[in-house]
């Protein structure tokens, strides 16, 4: 990453699969960190940033769903760890997209922006589609990483690719006039 000239790195810290246990939360949790250790001792040392994505917790207690958990295992990484937050992970986790970005702050380096309807899916829906509460999260990322890498995160089902297109296109165009 670093030779092609990107600034941040965006990754998961564990897998997806499932059924996760509570008591396996502890060592689930002890190796990400472990692994985000040597990840961000890499990083530093090609000048990146790494941040770190909350995850759809897709009706389990996988940990690294809440952003609680994403920065009780960054904490002390270093100033070029942060935060990746997917708008779209933390409504289908059932908490609100904007008062996570609160809770990380200045930490938040990268966002994916894509919606879902709450329900505990990772759909990325094209925002508005979905129930997130896009005004609250924007105007709650302006105030808290107003440069922060802002990434569209959504997918084309059956073909719409161009549909989908023009629909973000008429969105992005929107979201920029306001």
């Amino acid at each position: 990453a670093a030779e092609i000239g990107a600034r941040i790195v965006v990754c998961h810290h564990n897998a997806p699969r499932t059924p996760f246990m509570d008591e396996d939360r502890p060592a689930c949790m002890g190796r990400s960190r472990e692994s985000l250790e040597e990840l961000a001792h890499r990083a530093a040392g090609v000048g990146l940033k790494l941040a770190v994505e909350n995850l759809p917790q897709r009706h389990s207690p996988r940990p690294g769903g809440p952003i609680a958990d994403v920065l009780e295992i960054i904490n002390g990484l270093g100033d070029h760890v942060g935060v990746c937050i997917d708008a779209g992970h933390s409504n289908a986790n059932g908490l609100d997209p904007a008062e996570e970005v609160r809770l990380v702050g200045d930490k938040v380096f990268a966002v994916h922006i894509q919606d879902s309807d709450g329900l505990g899916e990772d759909q990325h829906l094209l925002p508005g589609k979905g129930t997130t509460d896009w005004r609250r999260f924007m105007e709650a990322l302006d105030a808290t990483a107003p440069g922060c890498v802002r990434t569209f995160e959504i997918g084309a089902k059956d073909g719409g690719a161009d549909r989908l297109l023009a629909e973000l296109t008429e969105l992005r165009e929107r979201w920029a006039a306001s």
